[in-house]
């Protein structure tokens, strides 16, 4: 299993309308994906910013690529997100799991 993780702040001021977007459009587009093994949509407070977490789980680089295309390190974006994103970043992170446990 393969873990994406891609990272996005906005202004603060903008934080419950960004958390609202991200939900309504980040879970969904991965999870009509097959090979998608689960979402975690995580956010903080960093003051005047607000940073949410995408963390994806993936049964493989395959299944990514349906997703992402390629390459699969390269962000992929949905059609509102830059009017609440500071600085985007180009690229994800991906991590082999070595190790899960029931979370239930």
């Amino acid at each position: 299993m393969i873990v994406r993780l891609w990272r996005g702040k906005a202004p603060s001021a903008q934080s419950e309308e960004f958390k609202a977007y991200e939900r309504e459009v980040g879970p969904p587009g991965y999870e009509r994906i097959e090979g998608n093994r689960g979402v975690f949509m995580l956010g903080r407070d960093l003051g005047e910013h607000y940073e949410i977490m995408m963390l994806t789980l993936w049964d493989s680089e395959d299944a990514i690529r349906a997703f992402a295309g390629e390459p699969i390190d390269k962000a992929k974006y949905y059609e509102r997100d830059h009017e609440f994103l500071i600085d985007p970043p180009e690229e994800v992170e991906h991590f082999e799991v070595l190790y899960s446990s029931n979370l239930s």
